[in-house]
């Protein structure tokens, strides 16, 4: 039957299909539960204020990684957004005894979300990913560095954590750009 149909109807038994999914995925937003439409709804905005442009559907292989890079680091950028707002509130009333080291970062870090989202937004994603990635570590060392024991038992277990920017760096950045950051970690 598709070898009768011309390309025109072909094109449009396409359209056809891609509109049966996208009126089954409003089915499903309509059945969800509140919290779960609103959240939809704050990453379907994040994600349009934090990527670029999708690019023409005959860009090159490097325009589209670029891109699948750049959406990448947007998901990235909205779950440390999210898990700031979740612990916003735990981190300034323990903070309210006494200001560690481990607040100021996490006050750091809010800004630094913002600026690697907008540089992620103007399309350089190399450095948004680089920007993110040296302040997770540099995070990661001011914890272990000014915790109030210092560096015993107790905190060494925390160079555990130093993976999560390497596996970050191997998503997010091109392959020259791992080995610096692994042989940071190592060093």
């Amino acid at each position: 039957m598709d070898e009768d149909l011309t390309g025109h109807e072909k094109a449009g038994s396409s359209m056809i299909k891609r509109d049966i999914y996208l009126l089954s995925l409003e089915k499903i937003k309509y059945y969800m539960h509140p919290l779960w439409r609103i959240l939809v709804l704050c990453h379907h905005w994040w994600y349009n204020w934090t990527c670029q442009e999708k690019p023409p559907v005959t860009a090159s292989l490097v325009q589209r990684e670029a891109r699948r890079r750049g959406e990448f680091t947007s998901n990235v950028l909205f779950i440390l957004l999210l898990s700031w707002a979740a612990s916003f509130a735990p981190v300034c009333i323990k903070s309210l005894q006494n200001l560690s080291p481990t607040f100021y970062s996490y006050m750091a870090s809010l800004p630094l979300i913002l600026i690697a989202a907008y540089i992620n937004r103007k399309g350089w994603n190399i450095l948004a990913g680089c920007v993110l990635i040296s302040g997770i570590e540099v995070t990661f060392i001011a914890i272990m560095c000014f915790h109030p024991t210092g560096i015993d038992t107790n905190t060494i277990a925390m160079l555990d954590f130093f993976v999560i920017p390497t596996l970050l760096a191997v998503s997010m950045l091109p392959p020259g750009y791992v080995f610096p950051v692994a042989l940071s970690n190592i060093g």
